[in-house]
């Protein structure tokens, strides 16, 4: 049975990350692998040929801005046309919210963040991921103690 990945990114570190697990994931013939991403996300993964969905969109900066309802808006969509059976998002800039956040929020199936800094999470539209993957032990109980 085939699954529907979806992975997003809209920092440069998050671009990096998911780039690796896509170069990965898209040789699983058990994967359809979707890529979203923001800018400055976009350019990193264009640059490496990854095929994505490209988000022209702001990042909101606060949560019911009417940036926030249209990043909200767009992912809804984007996640009833894809249907992901997991979603793996990147971590965007603390205080601002783009589609990683919004895929958070908003997914319907297993999530994922590949957090870049030890303990660090961005939580704007107030939604955890289901998991953490983390770099060592260290960030894992940094994490635990700020987000739990």
């Amino acid at each position: 049975m085939i699954k529907t990945v979806l992975l997003t990114a809209r920092s440069a570190c998050a671009a990096w990350g998911i780039l690796e697990i896509w170069r990965y994931a898209s040789l699983d013939e058990n994967l359809n692998v979707h890529v979203a991403a923001q800018e400055p996300a976009v350019t990193i993964l264009k640059n490496h040929n990854v095929p994505i969905l490209v988000i022209d969109l702001p990042p909101a900066v606060e949560p019911n801005d009417s940036d926030s309802k249209k990043i909200l808006s767009y992912t809804k969509k984007l996640l009833s046309d894809i249907s992901p059976s997991v979603v793996l998002v990147g971590l965007s800039t603390p205080g601002e919210g783009g589609i990683d956040e919004a895929v958070l929020a908003l997914a319907e199936c297993p999530s994922f963040m590949l957090q870049d800094f030890w303990g660090d999470s961005n939580l704007f539209f107030g939604k955890h991921p289901d998991c953490y993957l983390v770099a060592d032990k260290e960030a894992a109980l940094a994490t635990e103690r700020r987000h739990h």
